[in-house]
């Protein structure tokens, strides 16, 4: 010992003669000095310390190469990306061109078309200028004969069509007799208000429809007859529309101011006597057999003002707005004593309307009735 310290590991030459402490042992690692006894006859040695794997310029070479290639990378991807973007650009626009083009050849070929067929509708005008109208031309159906009213025979197809409009809206009716008209100072007179509208640029379906209309007391002979106007507005009564000529689309509905033939004679003037003109009913009533007669009527139709109301006081079509001139007709819905709904048609000029065929009719039960008598 030196000082009084006891030095460790200082052993006597003989065995267990030594002179030193547990508590003065201090042992390698975590065990520290102090302890009474020792831990084991052997304990780990601590561990040597180790030269590092490689040297610190290897690894910022390492680092650096890795930055390197990292950047390199992106580089490339970035090239790439530029060039399938280009690639995806370029794709797009020749869609876009393929798609103009074909738009184009679209356009191109409808313009042909239709330069074919302005060319065509300029051939059929000038078609029609070499064959300008003639008012006076007759219609194919008649006949060479002197007399205005001309029976139509029923094995014609004039008659079974006129029957068939007739019984579309009155089932139990049938014809008797089916007059043609045939008044060419009339159909002159009505062609020239045609011509007049197709000048002005009617369509085929604002220029002329079949229509019914009824005169009431008033023989229907005398409009058919007459050689000047036909329809003749100032006699026309003050209607839903005011005082004009009124047709009808039905013939249900015109059959209630039908004249009744009962007991006249064919060529009857008028339907009045001394104490006024009699409504078909009236004068039907009377009479052991009833036939009624109307009037299946050409009518010029024009342009014409839909009224959803009523106005008794019109005496001429009102204004179109987008033309500011006056409508040529005017029509709205009604109803008749049957409830069965109707469009009517109001003209308020004469020339309008042309009697084209005169139609006398009776009820099938009454026919019925007729023939168990007989």
């Amino acid at each position: 010992s030196t000082n009084g310290a006891t030095e460790v590991g200082t052993i006597g030459t003989t065995l267990d003669s030594a002179n030193f402490r547990m508590e003065d042992i201090c042992w390698p690692g975590s065990l520290g000095c102090g302890l009474s006894k020792a831990p084991s006859e052997k304990y780990p040695e601590p561990p040597k310390p180790q030269d590092p794997l490689l040297p610190t310029w290897a690894w910022a070479t390492i680092i650096a190469a890795i930055v390197v290639a990292m950047v390199l990378t992106g580089v490339i991807f970035l090239r790439r990306d530029r060039r399938i973007n280009k690639q995806k650009t370029h794709d797009e626009y020749f869609k876009e061109h393929q798609e103009v083009a074909e738009a184009k050849r679209d356009i191109e070929a409808n313009i042909e078309r239709k330069e074919d067929e302005v060319d065509e509708m300029r051939k059929k005008l000038a078609k029609l200028e070499d064959q300008p109208f003639n008012p006076q031309e007759m219609p194919s159906t008649w006949t060479g004969s002197p007399e205005i009213l001309v029976e139509v025979e029923p094995n014609e197809p004039e008659y079974q069509e006129v029957s068939y409009k007739l019984q579309k809206t009155m089932e139990d009716a049938i014809v008797t007799k089916l007059y043609r008209v045939q008044n060419q100072p009339l159909w002159i007179y009505y062609n020239f208000h045609k011509q007049r509208f197709r000048d002005s640029g009617m369509t085929d379906q604002e220029e002329e429809i079949q229509v019914w209309h009824g005169t009431r007391g008033n023989d229907p002979i005398g409009i058919c007859e007459d050689k000047q106007d036909g329809f003749f507005t100032g006699y026309a009564r003050k209607g839903l529309w005011g005082r004009g000529l009124y047709f009808a689309d039905k013939s249900c509905y015109s059959d209630e101011y039908a004249f009744c033939r009962t007991g006249m004679p064919l060529h009857a003037a008028s339907g009045e006597d001394s104490s006024g003109p009699l409504l078909a009913t009236e004068r039907c009533e009377e009479a052991e057999e009833e036939e009624y007669e109307l009037i299946l009527s050409l009518l010029l139709l024009g342009k014409a003002k839909f009224m959803e109301r009523p106005s008794p006081d019109l005496k001429v079509p009102p204004i179109d707005s987008s033309s500011s001139l006056r409508y040529n007709t005017v029509c709205g819905y009604t109803k008749g004593e049957n409830g069965v709904a109707t469009k009517v048609w109001v003209v308020y000029e004469n020339g309008r309307a042309y009697p084209n065929y005169l139609v006398r009719y009776k009820r099938k039960a009454q026919r019925e009735a007729e023939e168990i008598r007989a």
